[in-house]
């Protein structure tokens, strides 16, 4: 149909971030005349880095967006920036958890959990953590867990109050695509959909998150 496609040589995109530069990259290159249209004043979305200064040693690009990706479910972001030879590395995945007051929880340092609780209280919490880590994408599986919300699936599992008010409910509200609420009140396999993309859980054990150099 010559007439269908010739109306379609012109494309407009909505949205220079990765998603729309990639688009964009692709119907280009597919013959197409693109017309990308951006709000802000860069391209990149929510992938941007800011520079710091710190002292003694000089600046530092310092990740402000979310400008990392799973190498192993990001497949075509690895391909495009692979086709345009931009150089990535690894994140530093190193974290500390504390309360308001400043009292450290537990923290992750090259990829090890250390507890800083009596010896039983954290053996349960590591074992817990661990648990919910391998065995929560079985949400995914079926339509069993359409409605469960996190807080009733911790619940219903027999998870410790701590796995929930101390890693669980405090990165959902990490998640940008989760809704302004109370994390207990998200949707688990939403959240768990989410978490599988980035390899944080799943049966494989945490994935190596990357991000362009820079």
């Amino acid at each position: 149909m010559p007439g269908i496609k010739a109306s379609m040589k012109k494309v407009a995109i909505v949205g220079g971030g990765v998603a729309g530069m990639g688009a964009a990259q692709r119907l280009v290159g597919a013959g197409y005349r693109v017309t990308l249209f951006e709000y802000l004043p860069r391209l990149g979305g929510d992938c941007f880095g800011v520079d710091v200064q710190l002292a003694g040693r000089g600046l530092v690009r310092v990740d402000a967006g979310v400008s990392d990706f799973n190498p192993d479910t990001f497949v075509r972001v690895k391909g495009l920036l692979d086709e345009l030879g931009l150089p990535y590395r690894p994140i530093v995945q190193d974290a500390s958890f504390m309360t308001p007051d400043g009292e450290s929880l537990y923290y992750f340092r090259n990829g090890e959990l250390k507890v800083d609780w009596p010896p039983h209280a954290a053996a349960r919490f590591m074992g817990d953590i661990t648990r919910f880590n391998r065995e929560c994408v079985e949400v995914l599986e079926g339509h069993d867990y359409a409605d469960w919300t996190l807080g009733r699936y911790l619940e219903e599992r027999g998870y410790s109050n701590e796995l929930g008010a101390f890693y669980a409910f405090p990165r959902a509200m990490g998640c940008f695509p989760m809704p302004n609420d109370d994390p207990a009140n998200y949707l688990v396999r939403s959240l768990v959909s989410f978490w599988r993309m980035h390899g944080i859980v799943g049966r494989k054990g945490p994935a190596t998150r990357m991000c362009v150099s820079g």
